[in-house]
């Protein structure tokens, strides 16, 4: 199913909850290089990873391990990220593990417990 020319099931947006708004803009700044915008206040902050999709970080006091949704980022090198990640404070979960035929992932949780994953594209 098609909505305004666009696959159903694509991903459009992604929200990641967090405690504090301020030092998740700075972890996801010094580890993507996103440009972050307080349009709404300072709890609830747009994210422009440079291309689509966008999100946005949302403050809650109530974060709940495992009451979130995995969201797979792109990156070139799976293993550098991870590695900053961790520098910056995340746990890592998951090494880069190979996906035969199309790449590699990796998983770590930021700093208030959500699971994000990376994908290095296979390189034709």
């Amino acid at each position: 199913m098609f909505i305004g020319g666009i696959m159903a099931g694509t991903l459009c947006h992604f929200e990641i909850s967090t405690k504090d708004p301020a030092k998740a803009e700075k972890f996801y700044t010094d580890l993507f290089g996103w440009k972050i915008t307080h349009d709404m206040g300072d709890d609830y902050l747009f994210v422009n990873t440079g291309q689509e999709p966008g999100g946005a970080l949302g403050k809650s006091d109530d974060i709940k391990l495992g009451d979130n949704i995995n969201m797979y980022f792109q990156v070139d090198d799976c293993t550098a990220y991870l590695k900053k990640a961790v520098s910056l404070g995340a746990t890592l979960v998951k090494a880069k593990t190979e996906i035969p035929g199309h790449g590699w992932y990796g998983l770590f949780t930021d700093l208030d417990g959500n699971s994000i994953g990376l994908f290095e594209a296979l390189k034709k």
